[in-house]
């Protein structure tokens, strides 16, 4: 088949060639560096690239992929490198989960990249390979299902580079699990047809691969539509009962693979502070709204974020339906055979389906108050993929068929979609909604052009190879150009340099933690590049006890419900300045109890404001200061009296209390009271991320606090001997320690990834087993 295909699957190498020409010619990364060193503390401080601080030009997409995918990437790398599986994230949220996270992708197969390439190349070629996977699954899956050659071009085309992907490009997840989607398609075609050795392994590799690319919600998506196509496929198999045993046993199979995963994820998912979105905000911005299905077409009808021209309050990935022009054309132009063609017609209903799901409508307004998890809990929009592979399949057949029969209906679907354009100003102004009329201009152009171009076929219709040619390439010039306008491209220099500020910070902070303010804020997450560690986290997935813990900095309270802007984020109180800073005496001993051993400002500070709160100033360059906050607990102290708490009100009440010391009592749930020596010595003798030794010696019964946050899998042994962990000051982890001298080992060893492997083994073995079976009595099974 290879052989058949070659001149087809080298024009989508060279395709990838064009759209990531600065990857490959250029030396650029695809990587919001420009909005890194431009917007961000503390680069936006200093100079790069010849520019004037903060003067870099950026298209503020991805803040995601700075904040979040880059840097657990990078400590999945670096635990790899040391031969450590990357359980544990010490470095935000006082430490919390880091493989269990799935948007770290700790599993995700085409990591070994990083073994080979550096990690900013590997990053890029990672982002490369999603649209080209993408593109040559689709181009097969195409043919399989009969579609020609120039067809099945036009239809990976339009899905590989369709606008979902693009906008979505470099987070470097979601991409990775469409992409392998059309292959779990292909898997089920050939298995169907009796091609049962390759289709199994398409199909496992879709299903498998994308539970471990790092998006759960969309893997959950996917795997929902391979299930709904196996049954679409049922009708046409002749031994349906095999066929349907067999896919049944994949999926599970698939599932088992999955388990080391998608076991410690729904732990995860099961102790977080994540709820449901916002009723009122999904409605009204994470559903697409009547008068944005011009979008189908007009893709910057309102505007792009990306050129600071956006004119609505949702986001614009959420709204990326745009295939190119043509193919949306040829996609509609498609339904003339509706009823000849079982794939048209499942497809034209998948795509109607997506739309009364996401549209907003009476119905939908209903839906969604019914809090269904998949649905309600992540975004909608999501699954606009869907939509976009749907149309761009239906955009094969379509142009096959176009080339085939220049039907007089082509011409009604032209003319039907050039009069939208006038009524899409008449609307605008009876409905008093902003367009972008350059960008309106624009894509009235390209539709114009695209008019011209369908008439030629018409006029020079035994010029089809010409024809073909032209019309592929007016696609990839329609898709680039949205691609190149929202993605940006930066010199390796720009991701995460090092700045004099950070440098100092790594040098002093040791074991404890970091925190900044005011304008010297550095945002929860980027600071673990550099193994600083943050009280801050921002993650759609933390621990809830320590969000409930770390939001009773604002007012002295625990708060016990989050809100839609609680769903990310777990940050102290912020400060504007040291007035603030004053202000709120539960900051700062929410700062204290967490280890917060230096603060970052841009303020030169008073000497009576470090008197009263014991910091002292140990480094000032460049207009930013470091303090050292002397009034900080150890990262790991022992205490003699333990105070007992049964309820979040009685937990603050007690701990802002005037009379609660730190240093000398500490906070357990339901525990009577331990008194003990007051006299003793702590030492970290070992501190990684999955495993802290502490030496300790006491003169009496006393307890052990480490402030790191307390999860489920954490044990702890004293002198080898394992002891119950507590749960210290709501939030951290403690332990009881006998009188002498003893050695503490605190173990993250989460039963939910035991579990999780197990089951992963039992799923290999079970498909080892399966392909034995087939290839030993192929004869019976067939």
């Amino acid at each position: 088949m290879l052989k058949k295909e070659y001149k087809f699957l080298l024009v989508l190498l060279l395709i990838t060639g064009i759209f990531f020409y600065q990857f490959l010619l250029l030396g650029k990364i695809p990587f919001p560096g420009d909005l890194l060193v431009g917007g961000y503390n503390p680069w936006r401080s200093y100079s790069f690239l010849g520019y004037a601080p903060g003067g870099i030009p950026n298209k503020a997409q991805y803040f995601d992929a700075i904040r979040q995918i880059y840097p657990w990437k990078n400590l999945v790398i670096n635990s790899f490198g040391k031969l450590q599986i990357p359980l544990w994230n010490p470095y935000n949220f006082s430490g919390y989960p880091l493989m269990a996270n799935n948007q770290s992708a700790v599993w995700y197969p085409l990591n070994l990249l990083y073994l080979i390439f550096s990690q900013k190349i590997s990053w890029g070629i990672l982002i490369l390979l999603q649209p080209l996977i993408a593109s040559f699954a689709t181009y097969f899956y195409a043919r399989k299902i009969s579609i020609g050659k120039i067809g099945s071009l036009m239809a990976s085309i339009a899905y590989g580079y369709c606008l979902f992907q693009s906008v979505f490009l470099e987070y470097n997840t979601i991409g990775h699990i469409i992409a392998l989607m059309p292959l779990g398609l292909l898997g089920l075609e050939l298995i169907r047809s009796n091609k049962k050795l390759l289709g199994i392994l398409l199909f496992i590799t879709s299903l498998v691969f994308g539970s471990f690319a790092g998006h759960i919600q969309i893997w959950g998506f996917v795997s929902l539509f391979l299930f709904v196509y196996s049954i679409f496929l049922m009708k046409n198999v002749k031994h349906k009962i095999k066929f349907s045993i067999s896919v049944g046993f994949l999926f599970i199979i698939g599932f088992f693979i999955s388990s080391i995963q998608l076991i410690p994820t729904l732990e995860l998912i099961a102790n977080s502070a994540r709820i449901a979105q916002n009723y009122n905000f999904l409605i009204q911005n994470l559903l697409i709204q009547p008068n944005q299905l011009f979008l189908l077409f007009i893709p910057d009808l309102f505007g792009n974020p990306a050129t600071r021209n956006y004119l609505l309050s949702d986001s614009y990935p959420g709204n990326a339906m745009y295939i190119g022009v043509l193919p949306f054309i040829f996609a509609i132009y498609s339904l003339v055979k509706v009823k000849s063609n079982k794939y048209i017609l499942f497809f034209s209903c998948v795509a109607l389906v997506l739309v009364v799901f996401l549209l907003r409508s009476p119905f939908t307004e209903v839906f969604y108050h019914l809090n269904i998890p998949l649905f309600s809990t992540g975004s909608p929009s999501n699954v606009l993929f869907l939509l976009s592979f749907s149309l761009a399949i239906l955009s094969g057949f379509g142009f096959d068929y176009f080339l085939e029969k220049y039907d007089k209906k082509i011409f009604i679907i032209l003319f039907s979609v050039l009069f939208l354009s006038p009524l899409i100003i008449l609307e605008s102004k009876m409905f008093s909604f902003q367009i972008n009329n350059k960008n309106f201009l624009f894509s009235l152009g390209l539709l114009i052009i695209g008019i011209i171009i369908i008439f030629l076929a018409k006029v020079f219709k035994n010029k089809r190879k010409i024809i073909s040619l032209i019309m592929i390439t007016f696609t990839i010039f329609d898709l680039f150009y949205f691609f190149n306008k929202f993605n940006p491209f930066v010199n390796p220099q720009l991701l995460y340099p090092n700045t004099s500020v950070i440098s100092e910070v790594q040098k002093l902070a040791g074991e404890n933690r970091v925190w900044s303010y005011g304008d010297a804020n550095i945002e929860p997450n980027v600071l673990s590049i550099f193994g600083i560690e943050d009280p801050n986290g921002y993650d759609p997935l933390y621990p809830k006890s320590y969000g409930e813990f770390i939001s009773s900095s604002n007012d002295g309270s625990i708060h016990t419900n989050f809100d839609n802007n609680s769903r990310s984020d777990a940050t102290v109180a912020p400060a504007f300045s040291f007035h603030d800073l004053d202000s709120n005496k539960y900051r700062m001993k929410i700062l204290n109890a967490l280890s917060v051993g230096y603060i970052v400002s841009k303020e030169f500070l008073p000497n009576e404001f470090l008197e009263k709160y014991n910091w002292k100033l140990v480094w000032g360059k460049d207009n930013w200061f470091i303090y050292q906050n002397l009034s900080s607990i150890p990262h790991a102290y022992l205490v003699g009296k333990a105070i007992p708490y049964v309820s979040a009100k009685d937990f603050s009440n007690k701990f802002f209390s005037d009379g609660f010391e730190l240093d000398k009592s500490v906070l357990l749930e339901n525990k009577n009271n331990i008194a003990g020596g007051t006299n003793g010595s702590v030492k970290i003798v070992n501190y990684s991320p999955e495993k802290v030794e502490i030496i300790t010696e006491t003169n009496g019964r006393q307890i052990l606090v480490l402030t790191d946050t307390y999860f489920p899998g954490w044990i702890v042994t004293v002198d080898g001997v394992e002891k119950p962990i507590l749960k210290a000051n709501y939030t951290l982890r403690g332990v009881e320690i006998p009188e002498g001298q003893h050695k503490v080992i605190f173990s993250y060893r989460p039963l939910s990834f035991y579990i999780g492997l197990a089951l992963t083994i039992i799923g290999l073995m079970g498909l080892g087993a399966y392909f034995v079976f087939i290839k030993r009595f192929k004869t019976y099974y067939d």
